[in-house]
């Protein structure tokens, strides 16, 4: 089952942090440990009130910390870097343009980065979004170009072009008569 290796996972990884010598923070094990109740909750909210992905996030974010701190006090200096983490979840696949680069910037971006990786490696298919995010980390700028080129043809919605209506002076203007 995806929840338990995933737990496992972020667990495993956080050991491996703490034996290196590097930082640990609760906010990356509770956005790991509650990824897929928001994530249900989060596809509920679209399915059954059609949001939108974003709002759709940030209504299931609310509502599984806020259930998660009945049982557990998480101070907001880790719910606010919780929602982040989750947030860049949905970021992380739009890679087009300076996307990818802009991202890289974003101080939760390694958090983000290392939960994608996790969920990927617990057997949810992402379509190797975090081995992409792992080469283009690795890459050098003229390589990064080519794969945001790429990454752009690939990921790139087709969009359509709104039909825009007439503006009221050309609906105005008398129409010629034929006598």
């Amino acid at each position: 089952m995806p929840v338990e290796t995933l737990i496992n996972n972020a667990l495993s990884n956080t050991d491996r942090r703490l034996q290196q010598g590097k930082s640990v923070t609760p906010a990356f094990l509770f956005a790991a440990f509650l990824w897929y109740p928001m994530a249900q909750r989060m596809q509920q909210l679209q399915d059954e009130d059609g949001m939108h992905p974003l709002p759709a996030l940030h209504e299931a974010a609310n509502q599984v910390i806020a259930a998660q701190v009945r049982q557990t006090a998480i101070p907001r200096r880790f719910s606010t870097p919780i929602r982040e983490i989750w947030e860049l979840q949905l970021r992380l696949s739009r890679r087009q343009g300076k996307r990818a680069d802009r991202l890289m910037e974003h101080p939760r971006f390694r958090a983000a980065y290392d939960l994608l990786v996790l969920r990927e490696n617990s057997g949810e298919n992402l379509d190797g979004l975090g081995e992409w995010w792992t080469r283009y980390q690795d890459s050098n700028p003229g390589n990064r170009m080519e794969m945001n080129k790429e990454a752009s043809s690939d990921d790139a919605p087709k969009r359509r072009r709104r039909r825009r209506r007439p503006s009221k002076s050309k609906q105005q203007q008398p129409q010629p008569q034929n006598d």
